[in-house]
């Protein structure tokens, strides 16, 4: 899912474990705040990759919890090395999910 911020995200530009909420349904997910560096992006994203989960998600409403911080915004000079940083990434917060229940979360999500 990639969401341009259109709501002014007030975090560190980097890579987090998150959890996101499609549908009053929560998911494991790795993030990415920010511009991105290596493609000199001049506009703010947050691009996620929920894990396990291949449904179509084109339109819907989504709601993304920056959880735990992995790794700072930094530009690469190929795209291996890039590719290399977000699969280190991807371990790092699929460890994350494993300790974190989701049902742990979704008290604290539930809206209003």
């Amino acid at each position: 899912a990639n969401i341009e911020d259109n709501k002014n995200i007030n975090v560190k530009s980097g890579s987090y474990y998150s959890v996101t909420r499609i549908n009053d349904k929560l998911f494991h997910s790795i993030s990415f705040i920010g511009k991105s560096k290596s493609y000199d992006s001049k506009v703010s994203l947050v691009e996620t990759h929920l894990f396990d989960f291949s449904d179509n998600i084109y339109g819907k409403d989504i709601e993304v919890y920056p959880l735990i911080f992995i790794r700072e915004n930094q530009k690469f000079d190929d795209l291996q090395s890039l590719v290399q940083a977000i699969e280190n990434d991807i371990k790092k917060a699929k460890l994350y999910s494993l300790s974190n229940n989701l049902s742990n979360f979704d008290n604290g999500f539930k809206k209003d």
